[in-house]
Protein backbone atom coordinates (compact mmCIF):
# COMPACT_ATOMS: atom_id res chain seq x y z
CA UNK A 1 0.00 0.00 0.00
CA UNK A 2 2.70 2.17 1.37
CA UNK A 3 5.01 1.45 -1.91
CA UNK A 4 1.74 2.07 -4.55
CA UNK A 5 1.09 5.65 -2.78
CA UNK A 6 4.72 6.13 -2.96
CA UNK A 7 4.25 5.31 -6.87
CA UNK A 8 1.89 7.65 -7.33
CA UNK A 9 3.50 10.60 -5.54
CA UNK A 10 6.01 9.71 -7.58
CA UNK A 11 4.33 9.52 -11.11
CA UNK A 12 2.94 12.94 -9.61
CA UNK A 13 5.52 14.36 -8.97
CA UNK A 14 7.20 13.14 -12.43
CA UNK A 15 4.08 14.27 -14.20
CA UNK A 16 4.73 17.95 -12.89
CA UNK A 17 7.77 17.95 -13.96
CA UNK A 18 6.76 17.30 -17.49
CA UNK A 19 3.91 20.10 -17.49
CA UNK A 20 6.54 22.38 -15.99
CA UNK A 21 9.20 21.44 -18.85
CA UNK A 22 6.19 21.48 -21.54
CA UNK A 23 5.23 25.04 -20.03
CA UNK A 24 8.23 26.28 -20.31
CA UNK A 25 8.90 25.03 -23.84
CA UNK A 26 5.87 26.78 -24.87
CA UNK A 27 7.17 29.86 -23.23
CA UNK A 28 10.20 29.83 -25.11
CA UNK A 29 8.32 29.51 -28.71
CA UNK A 30 5.85 31.51 -27.88
CA UNK A 31 5.71 35.13 -29.96
CA UNK A 32 6.72 37.73 -27.61
CA UNK A 33 4.38 40.12 -26.05
CA UNK A 34 3.00 43.04 -27.77
CA UNK A 35 4.13 46.37 -27.18
CA UNK A 36 1.32 49.18 -25.27
CA UNK A 37 -0.91 50.12 -27.16
CA UNK A 38 0.42 53.55 -29.21
CA UNK A 39 -1.22 57.31 -28.13
CA UNK A 40 -4.55 58.10 -30.02
CA UNK A 41 -3.72 59.94 -33.19
CA UNK A 42 -4.97 63.31 -31.56
CA UNK A 43 -2.41 63.14 -29.71
CA UNK A 44 0.54 61.85 -32.09
CA UNK A 45 -0.93 64.60 -34.86
CA UNK A 46 0.69 68.14 -34.29
CA UNK A 47 -1.87 71.34 -34.05
CA UNK A 48 -2.15 73.42 -36.14
CA UNK A 49 -1.07 77.15 -35.98
CA UNK A 50 -3.15 79.21 -34.13
CA UNK A 51 -6.19 80.71 -36.49
CA UNK A 52 -5.11 84.43 -35.75
CA UNK A 53 -1.78 83.62 -37.39
CA UNK A 54 -3.39 81.43 -40.69
CA UNK A 55 -5.61 84.53 -41.03
CA UNK A 56 -2.74 86.89 -40.78
CA UNK A 57 -0.95 85.26 -43.44
CA UNK A 58 -3.34 84.51 -46.25
CA UNK A 59 -5.78 87.58 -45.83
CA UNK A 60 -4.64 90.58 -47.42
CA UNK A 61 -4.73 93.63 -46.07
CA UNK A 62 -6.99 96.69 -46.75
CA UNK A 63 -5.90 98.70 -49.82
CA UNK A 64 -5.95 101.91 -47.53
CA UNK A 65 -3.12 100.68 -45.63
CA UNK A 66 -1.28 99.74 -48.09
CA UNK A 67 -1.34 103.26 -49.77
CA UNK A 68 -0.35 104.61 -46.75
CA UNK A 69 2.97 102.94 -46.80
CA UNK A 70 4.06 103.32 -49.64
CA UNK A 71 2.95 107.21 -50.05
CA UNK A 72 4.00 107.98 -46.81
CA UNK A 73 0.94 109.82 -46.32
CA UNK A 74 0.89 111.20 -42.14
CA UNK A 75 -1.48 109.01 -40.01
CA UNK A 76 -4.13 110.80 -38.33
CA UNK A 77 -4.50 110.50 -34.59
CA UNK A 78 -7.06 112.97 -33.49
CA UNK A 79 -10.77 111.73 -33.58
CA UNK A 80 -13.43 112.48 -35.78
CA UNK A 81 -16.09 113.52 -34.20
CA UNK A 82 -19.67 114.48 -35.94
CA UNK A 83 -19.76 118.23 -35.05
CA UNK A 84 -22.08 120.51 -37.21
CA UNK A 85 -25.38 119.33 -39.10
CA UNK A 86 -25.21 116.67 -42.43
CA UNK A 87 -25.90 119.10 -45.40
CA UNK A 88 -25.89 118.60 -49.00
CA UNK A 89 -23.15 121.55 -50.11
CA UNK A 90 -24.97 121.87 -53.55
CA UNK A 91 -28.10 123.48 -51.70
CA UNK A 92 -25.87 126.66 -49.57
CA UNK A 93 -27.01 129.82 -51.86
CA UNK A 94 -23.95 131.84 -52.66
CA UNK A 95 -23.96 135.58 -52.33
CA UNK A 96 -20.74 136.18 -55.08
CA UNK A 97 -19.98 139.67 -53.17
CA UNK A 98 -19.43 137.79 -49.51
CA UNK A 99 -16.67 134.96 -48.99
CA UNK A 100 -14.64 133.87 -45.50
CA UNK A 101 -11.05 133.41 -45.14
CA UNK A 102 -10.66 130.27 -42.95
CA UNK A 103 -7.61 128.93 -41.13
CA UNK A 104 -7.77 125.90 -38.82
CA UNK A 105 -4.56 124.76 -36.26
CA UNK A 106 -2.36 121.08 -37.99
CA UNK A 107 -2.70 120.35 -34.30
CA UNK A 108 -4.77 122.14 -31.85
CA UNK A 109 -8.96 122.50 -32.23
CA UNK A 110 -8.64 126.11 -32.87
CA UNK A 111 -10.13 127.98 -35.86
CA UNK A 112 -10.77 131.05 -37.05
CA UNK A 113 -13.08 132.98 -40.01
CA UNK A 114 -12.68 136.05 -41.32
CA UNK A 115 -14.83 138.70 -43.55
CA UNK A 116 -15.29 142.21 -43.97
CA UNK A 117 -13.44 143.37 -41.16
CA UNK A 118 -14.92 140.93 -38.82
CA UNK A 119 -13.39 137.79 -36.74
CA UNK A 120 -14.94 134.86 -35.11
CA UNK A 121 -13.04 132.04 -33.53
CA UNK A 122 -13.28 128.89 -31.89
CA UNK A 123 -11.57 126.62 -29.29
CA UNK A 124 -13.41 123.92 -29.64
CA UNK A 125 -12.94 122.33 -33.26
CA UNK A 126 -16.21 124.30 -34.87
CA UNK A 127 -18.98 122.93 -32.15
CA UNK A 128 -19.32 127.08 -31.56
CA UNK A 129 -18.15 130.80 -32.48
CA UNK A 130 -17.46 133.77 -31.32
CA UNK A 131 -16.87 137.33 -32.60
CA UNK A 132 -12.97 138.33 -31.43
CA UNK A 133 -10.64 141.17 -31.94
CA UNK A 134 -13.87 143.30 -32.11
CA UNK A 135 -12.14 146.47 -31.59
CA UNK A 136 -9.95 146.44 -34.69
CA UNK A 137 -11.07 146.00 -38.13
CA UNK A 138 -9.55 142.79 -39.63
CA UNK A 139 -8.09 142.33 -42.41
CA UNK A 140 -6.49 138.52 -42.73
CA UNK A 141 -6.43 135.65 -39.85
CA UNK A 142 -3.88 133.07 -39.13
CA UNK A 143 -3.62 130.27 -36.65
CA UNK A 144 -0.49 128.68 -35.84
CA UNK A 145 0.16 125.00 -35.21
CA UNK A 146 -0.45 125.15 -31.50
CA UNK A 147 -3.74 127.33 -31.37
CA UNK A 148 -2.45 130.97 -31.47
CA UNK A 149 -4.55 133.26 -33.52
CA UNK A 150 -3.38 136.11 -35.21
CA UNK A 151 -5.74 139.02 -36.62
CA UNK A 152 -3.98 141.78 -38.91
CA UNK A 153 -5.65 145.02 -38.67
CA UNK A 154 -3.15 147.59 -40.93
CA UNK A 155 0.00 147.20 -39.46
CA UNK A 156 -1.58 145.85 -35.96
CA UNK A 157 -1.33 143.04 -35.12
CA UNK A 158 -3.18 141.01 -32.48
CA UNK A 159 -2.21 137.82 -31.06
CA UNK A 160 -4.86 135.83 -29.20
CA UNK A 161 -3.73 132.66 -26.92
CA UNK A 162 -5.91 129.50 -26.64
CA UNK A 163 -6.92 130.30 -23.48
CA UNK A 164 -8.77 133.66 -25.05
CA UNK A 165 -6.43 136.40 -23.51
CA UNK A 166 -5.55 139.10 -26.37
CA UNK A 167 -2.69 141.53 -26.80
CA UNK A 168 -2.13 144.16 -29.60
CA UNK A 169 1.39 144.63 -31.22
CA UNK A 170 2.75 146.25 -34.22
CA UNK A 171 4.14 144.69 -37.81
CA UNK A 172 7.67 145.87 -36.88
CA UNK A 173 9.27 144.70 -40.40
CA UNK A 174 10.37 148.14 -42.09
CA UNK A 175 9.19 151.37 -43.85
CA UNK A 176 6.92 151.08 -46.52
CA UNK A 177 7.52 152.23 -50.37
CA UNK A 178 7.62 156.19 -50.32
CA UNK A 179 4.34 156.63 -52.53
CA UNK A 180 1.21 157.98 -52.33
CA UNK A 181 -0.70 154.53 -52.08
CA UNK A 182 -0.85 152.89 -48.49
CA UNK A 183 1.24 150.67 -46.98
CA UNK A 184 -0.20 146.89 -47.53
CA UNK A 185 0.32 144.57 -44.84
CA UNK A 186 -0.21 140.92 -44.60
CA UNK A 187 0.55 137.61 -42.37
CA UNK A 188 1.30 134.56 -42.80
CA UNK A 189 2.56 131.70 -40.93
CA UNK A 190 5.50 128.64 -40.87
CA UNK A 191 4.67 126.44 -38.11
CA UNK A 192 4.69 128.49 -34.97
CA UNK A 193 7.15 131.38 -37.01
CA UNK A 194 5.25 134.70 -37.55
CA UNK A 195 5.84 136.45 -40.97
CA UNK A 196 4.57 139.42 -42.01
CA UNK A 197 4.45 141.71 -44.80
CA UNK A 198 4.72 145.40 -45.62
CA UNK A 199 4.90 145.96 -49.35
CA UNK A 200 7.69 143.59 -50.36
CA UNK A 201 9.53 143.82 -47.44
CA UNK A 202 9.50 140.53 -45.16
CA UNK A 203 10.21 139.90 -41.55
CA UNK A 204 9.79 137.28 -39.46
CA UNK A 205 9.46 136.99 -35.52
CA UNK A 206 9.81 133.48 -33.16
CA UNK A 207 8.08 135.20 -30.50
CA UNK A 208 4.45 136.05 -31.62
CA UNK A 209 5.20 139.89 -32.69
CA UNK A 210 7.15 140.94 -30.18
CA UNK A 211 10.44 141.00 -31.89
CA UNK A 212 10.64 141.26 -35.56
CA UNK A 213 14.07 140.09 -37.72
CA UNK A 214 13.98 141.92 -41.21
CA UNK A 215 14.91 139.73 -44.07
CA UNK A 216 17.04 141.05 -46.93
CA UNK A 217 16.14 139.86 -50.00
CA UNK A 218 16.59 141.25 -53.84
CA UNK A 219 14.39 143.94 -55.24
CA UNK A 220 11.61 141.71 -56.54
CA UNK A 221 11.15 139.95 -53.23
CA UNK A 222 7.51 139.75 -52.46
CA UNK A 223 4.74 140.81 -54.55
CA UNK A 224 3.52 144.62 -53.70
CA UNK A 225 -0.09 143.59 -54.04
CA UNK A 226 0.04 141.14 -51.15
CA UNK A 227 -3.48 141.60 -49.86
CA UNK A 228 -4.79 140.08 -53.30
CA UNK A 229 -4.06 135.99 -53.47
CA UNK A 230 -3.84 133.07 -51.02
CA UNK A 231 -0.91 133.31 -48.73
CA UNK A 232 -0.42 129.46 -47.33
CA UNK A 233 2.28 127.20 -45.77
CA UNK A 234 3.29 123.76 -47.27
CA UNK A 235 6.20 121.42 -46.58
CA UNK A 236 8.12 123.90 -44.28
CA UNK A 237 7.61 127.04 -46.67
CA UNK A 238 5.35 130.15 -47.02
CA UNK A 239 3.83 130.14 -50.66
CA UNK A 240 1.60 133.41 -51.96
CA UNK A 241 0.20 132.79 -54.88
CA UNK A 242 -1.52 135.38 -57.62
CA UNK A 243 -3.95 134.55 -60.22
CA UNK A 244 -4.13 137.25 -63.08
CA UNK A 245 -6.20 137.04 -66.10
CA UNK A 246 -7.07 139.60 -68.67
CA UNK A 247 -9.69 139.92 -72.06
CA UNK A 248 -6.78 139.57 -74.04
CA UNK A 249 -6.07 135.66 -73.24
CA UNK A 250 -3.22 136.28 -70.76
CA UNK A 251 -3.35 133.29 -67.40
CA UNK A 252 -0.52 133.90 -65.24
CA UNK A 253 0.33 132.54 -61.89
CA UNK A 254 2.58 134.97 -59.52
CA UNK A 255 4.29 132.72 -56.92
CA UNK A 256 6.15 133.45 -54.25
CA UNK A 257 8.13 130.96 -52.35
CA UNK A 258 9.88 131.78 -48.51
CA UNK A 259 11.49 128.64 -47.21
CA UNK A 260 12.43 127.76 -43.83
CA UNK A 261 15.73 128.91 -44.24
CA UNK A 262 14.71 132.23 -45.41
CA UNK A 263 15.22 132.03 -49.14
CA UNK A 264 12.82 134.27 -51.40
CA UNK A 265 12.36 132.61 -54.87
CA UNK A 266 9.34 133.51 -57.09
CA UNK A 267 8.32 132.32 -60.43
CA UNK A 268 5.53 133.38 -63.22
CA UNK A 269 3.55 130.22 -64.91
CA UNK A 270 1.30 130.31 -67.99
CA UNK A 271 -1.71 128.63 -68.62
CA UNK A 272 -0.77 128.54 -72.39
CA UNK A 273 1.74 128.31 -74.66
CA UNK A 274 4.53 130.58 -74.34
CA UNK A 275 8.14 129.30 -74.94
CA UNK A 276 9.76 125.69 -75.22
CA UNK A 277 10.45 124.55 -71.37
CA UNK A 278 7.89 125.78 -69.47
CA UNK A 279 6.61 123.26 -67.08
CA UNK A 280 2.97 121.66 -67.07
CA UNK A 281 1.71 120.31 -64.35
CA UNK A 282 0.39 116.43 -65.30
CA UNK A 283 0.27 113.23 -63.15
CA UNK A 284 2.49 110.47 -63.94
CA UNK A 285 -0.65 108.27 -64.39
CA UNK A 286 -4.34 109.00 -66.08
CA UNK A 287 -6.00 105.98 -64.79
CA UNK A 288 -4.78 104.89 -60.66
CA UNK A 289 -6.09 106.68 -57.70
CA UNK A 290 -2.20 106.92 -56.91
CA UNK A 291 0.53 109.04 -58.91
CA UNK A 292 3.20 111.10 -58.84
CA UNK A 293 4.01 113.89 -61.09
CA UNK A 294 5.53 113.81 -64.36
CA UNK A 295 8.04 116.35 -65.56
CA UNK A 296 6.68 117.61 -68.02
CA UNK A 297 7.05 121.01 -70.41
CA UNK A 298 5.84 122.69 -73.75
CA UNK A 299 7.91 122.38 -76.61
CA UNK A 300 8.86 123.90 -80.24
CA UNK A 301 5.52 122.05 -81.38
CA UNK A 302 3.61 123.44 -78.65
CA UNK A 303 2.66 120.14 -77.06
CA UNK A 304 3.73 118.82 -73.73
CA UNK A 305 6.64 116.48 -73.39
CA UNK A 306 9.98 116.36 -71.94
CA UNK A 307 11.49 118.95 -70.36
CA UNK A 308 15.39 120.26 -71.26
CA UNK A 309 16.40 121.33 -68.05
CA UNK A 310 14.91 120.33 -64.49
CA UNK A 311 14.15 122.23 -61.29
CA UNK A 312 13.38 120.95 -58.15
CA UNK A 313 12.49 124.38 -56.57
CA UNK A 314 11.00 125.41 -59.90
CA UNK A 315 8.80 122.27 -59.80
CA UNK A 316 7.41 123.25 -55.98
CA UNK A 317 6.53 126.42 -57.03
CA UNK A 318 4.60 125.56 -60.06
CA UNK A 319 2.47 122.88 -57.76
CA UNK A 320 2.00 125.62 -55.20
CA UNK A 321 0.91 127.72 -58.14
CA UNK A 322 -1.52 125.06 -60.22
CA UNK A 323 -2.97 123.34 -56.57
CA UNK A 324 -2.76 125.55 -53.41
CA UNK A 325 -2.94 123.11 -50.89
CA UNK A 326 -4.24 123.36 -47.30
CA UNK A 327 -1.88 122.02 -44.64
CA UNK A 328 -3.63 120.66 -41.58
CA UNK A 329 -2.81 117.33 -40.00
CA UNK A 330 -2.65 116.08 -43.39
CA UNK A 331 -2.07 118.13 -46.48
CA UNK A 332 -5.31 118.26 -49.44
CA UNK A 333 -5.90 120.08 -52.50
CA UNK A 334 -8.21 119.97 -55.28
CA UNK A 335 -7.14 118.85 -58.62
CA UNK A 336 -8.99 118.09 -62.37
CA UNK A 337 -12.64 118.30 -60.42
CA UNK A 338 -11.06 115.53 -57.33
CA UNK A 339 -9.86 116.13 -53.96
CA UNK A 340 -6.25 114.61 -53.63
CA UNK A 341 -4.18 114.43 -50.65
CA UNK A 342 -0.36 115.07 -51.06
CA UNK A 343 2.32 112.87 -49.48
CA UNK A 344 5.92 112.73 -49.21
CA UNK A 345 6.39 109.97 -51.79
CA UNK A 346 3.30 110.68 -54.33
CA UNK A 347 -0.71 111.77 -54.87
CA UNK A 348 -4.16 110.38 -53.86
CA UNK A 349 -7.42 110.65 -54.65
CA UNK A 350 -9.65 111.18 -52.02
CA UNK A 351 -13.11 112.63 -53.48
CA UNK A 352 -13.50 111.72 -57.05
CA UNK A 353 -15.91 114.70 -58.16
CA UNK A 354 -15.08 117.23 -55.49
CA UNK A 355 -18.50 119.95 -55.68
CA UNK A 356 -15.61 122.94 -54.67
CA UNK A 357 -13.16 124.24 -56.65
CA UNK A 358 -11.13 125.01 -53.44
CA UNK A 359 -10.37 123.59 -50.07
CA UNK A 360 -9.51 126.59 -47.60
CA UNK A 361 -7.93 124.55 -44.55
CA UNK A 362 -7.59 121.75 -43.31
CA UNK A 363 -7.79 121.10 -39.38
CA UNK A 364 -6.45 118.79 -36.62
CA UNK A 365 -8.55 115.57 -37.81
CA UNK A 366 -7.48 115.83 -41.35
CA UNK A 367 -10.95 117.09 -42.21
CA UNK A 368 -11.04 119.87 -45.38
CA UNK A 369 -12.96 122.58 -44.28
CA UNK A 370 -14.58 125.40 -47.02
CA UNK A 371 -16.12 128.35 -46.86
CA UNK A 372 -19.51 128.79 -49.44
CA UNK A 373 -20.54 132.20 -49.01
CA UNK A 374 -20.84 132.95 -45.49
CA UNK A 375 -21.32 129.09 -44.64
CA UNK A 376 -18.62 127.15 -43.15
CA UNK A 377 -18.27 123.45 -44.40
CA UNK A 378 -16.73 120.96 -43.37
CA UNK A 379 -16.14 117.28 -45.49
CA UNK A 380 -14.54 114.25 -44.11
CA UNK A 381 -14.53 110.22 -45.15
CA UNK A 382 -16.20 109.06 -41.94
CA UNK A 383 -18.84 112.11 -41.72
CA UNK A 384 -19.41 113.28 -45.08
CA UNK A 385 -20.24 116.74 -45.35
CA UNK A 386 -21.70 119.17 -42.48
CA UNK A 387 -22.39 122.60 -41.70
CA UNK A 388 -20.26 124.55 -38.45
CA UNK A 389 -22.28 127.36 -38.75
CA UNK A 390 -23.67 130.34 -41.17
CA UNK A 391 -22.09 133.72 -40.23
CA UNK A 392 -23.60 137.51 -40.31
CA UNK A 393 -21.83 139.73 -42.74
CA UNK A 394 -21.19 142.74 -40.98
CA UNK A 395 -22.22 144.86 -43.92
CA UNK A 396 -25.61 142.87 -44.25
CA UNK A 397 -26.28 142.11 -41.21
CA UNK A 398 -30.22 141.49 -41.95
CA UNK A 399 -28.67 137.99 -43.81
CA UNK A 400 -29.13 136.17 -40.60
CA UNK A 401 -27.18 133.47 -39.53
CA UNK A 402 -26.98 129.81 -37.51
Amino acid sequence: MRRRLALAAGFGAGAATVVGLVHALVLLHAPPPRPPPAPAAVAAVPMPPPLVVTIEKTIEAPRQAVLDDDLGCPAVTAPDLPIGTPVDPRTIEIDPESSLEVSAAPAAPQLAVAHHGAAWVSDDEGRSFRRAFEDHSIDHVAVDRDGVIYAQSGEDLGVRTPGGKIRWRKIAVAECAATDAPCRYRIGLIGVELVGFSDSNIGTSTDQGRTWKRIENPDYAWSDRNDDGAVFAWNGSLYQTQHYTDMCGIDDRYTFRLDKNHRVEHDIFHDYFTDSNEPVLRASSDVTPTWTWAETCWNEAETVGRCTTKSATRNDLLRAAMLTPAEGARTLAVYQGSAIELCPRGVRQIYRVFPMDTIDAVDMAGRALVGKGMTLLRWSPVHGWRKLKTFVDPIKPDAGSD
